[in-house]
């Protein structure tokens, strides 16, 4: 009786125990939910202006290619249009399809024009606004999920923002916002689905896990860079069982994507985007503020000079590329182990984002051939962290700032915008050390963790 009266508490007690709702709680409600889409809305209205300027012509050309011939053609067809940048998998060549389809049915026989570059450069403008929702409605599930007595997930350690901050982090982001509205470059789109597949394994949900990671993968080959961590984080959450149901589904949705193309008979042209990864740009870095760069830099000469050539050998087999590749690999296996060991992150549940932002922090990093865009899903992953603790928050200004950098360095819209970031970037040196530090705190949080 005495055991059955520490367990279960009197009924009255119990019953006091039920919170009654708050009586402003609705009137608060729906007053986050104007902000949040006044926040969403003044997000599209800063990149409405931009879509319809050519911001880079070589990309949005090859944008609008694969548009028009997939409208004409079919969608099963467009691999058969042999051009020098068509490297990219099936998904967002889909999404293209689908706008080309609109715009003839709206405009019949319309050429190019301002609006189909507006129609191109939809994609990432799209999932810019969604992946802010998104992050919001995680901030505000959290925020209302208690891990203990009086405490939420966002406050267990540092506290966390509200779902309005949330969506702002993204929503008003310059990094997203030049990248998606001005520049057309799509990689919010693979990065979002990495975190999306992240966030459903964290939730237990292994099956939409597997098809977000696909999709991912299915959207460029850098999606292939999260499957080792993910499957130990899937394995970790939800078991054996849990990472086998993410396989079945991740497979046939893949299956389904793929199915029109292998039909056709371009199923070799596929698995070339994956197996000639490596060889389209052989350099030690293709613009990124990296270490590798700093070689690049610092050469004698270095920034008036063509590309370095990763094929430079140090000894015997060993390659820069294949340094590289090494140091990527053991950095890969680390965060993989860590992953894999980790307790579930009740205590502490900015870690499992931190750890997927260290995935690409560590390839951005340290692997060769590696371009200025490539860092930008590192925003998306870190984002949850910083939502969640918002001692993270430098960090995370840190990392955005210098992608900034990089991405205006390649594309800065205007000459004098070049030269300022220039001169601020320190030739690219300065932001690849703030790069290196924020990697280094990250991975001295993992250590103690």
């Amino acid at each position: 009786m005495d055991t059955l009266a520490l367990t279960v508490p009197p009924a009255a007690d119990r019953i006091r125990a039920v919170k009654k709702p708050h009586p402003h709680a609705a009137p608060r409600a729906r007053t986050d939910r104007w902000w949040l889409i006044g926040i969403l809305g003044v997000g599209l209205a800063i990149r409405l202006p931009s879509l319809w300027t050519v911001g880079y012509a070589p990309d949005i050309a090859f944008w609008k290619s694969w548009l028009s011939f997939a409208t004409a053609n079919g969608i099963q067809n467009v691999y058969a249009l042999e051009m020098p940048g068509q490297t990219y998998p099936p998904v967002f060549l889909y999404l293209l399809w689908a706008l080309g389809l609109l715009y003839r049915g709206i405009w019949p026989n319309a050429g190019d024009s301002a609006w189909l570059t507006a129609f191109v450069k939809f994609p990432a403008v799209a999932a810019d606004l969604v992946a802010a929702a998104i992050l919001a409605a995680y901030a505000g599930r959290r925020a209302a999920s208690p891990v203990g007595p009086g405490r939420s997930p966002g406050s267990v350690r540092g506290g966390g923002f509200d779902p309005r901050v949330a969506a702002a982090l993204f929503a008003l982001n310059p990094v997203l916002i030049w990248l998606s509205s001005y520049w057309g470059q799509v990689d919010v789109l693979h990065g979002g689905l990495a975190a999306g597949a992240w966030g459903a394994a964290l939730a237990g949900a292994p099956a939409l896990a597997g098809i977000l990671l696909v999709l991912g993968v299915l959207v460029k080959p850098q999606g292939l860079l999260v499957l080792p961590a993910a499957a130990a984080l899937l394995a970790r959450r939800t078991g054996g069982r849990g990472l086998a149901r993410a396989v079945v589904a991740g497979a046939a949705v893949g299956a389904v994507v793929t199915a029109p193309f292998i039909i056709s008979g371009y199923g070799g042209r596929l698995v070339g985007i994956y197996a000639g990864a490596g060889d389209v740009y052989p350099y030690v870095s293709v613009n990124a503020f990296n270490p590798w760069w700093c070689v690049t830099v610092l050469r004698p000469h270095g920034i008036s000079r063509p590309l370095m050539s990763d094929a430079i050998t140090l000894a015997g087999p060993l390659t820069l590329r294949a340094l590289g590749l090494v140091l990527f690999a053991l950095a890969s296996a680390w965060i993989v182990w860590r992953v894999a060991r980790a307790e579930r992150p009740d205590a502490d549940p900015s870690r499992a984002w931190r750890l997927l932002t260290l995935q690409w922090m560590a390839f951005f990093l340290l692997a060769t051939q590696v371009h200025e865009r490539y860092l930008v899903p590192a925003i998306l992953s870190f984002a949850p962290a910083v939502v969640l603790d918002r001692r993270w928050l430098v960090p995370w200004l840190a990392l955005t700032g210098a992608i900034l950098l990089n991405i205006l360095y390649v594309v800065p819209g205007w000459s004098g915008v070049a030269s300022v970031v220039r001169v601020i970037s320190g030739q690219g040196i300065l932001a690849a050390v703030v790069l290196c530090v924020v990697t280094v705190v990250l991975v001295r949080a993992e250590v103690r963790a």
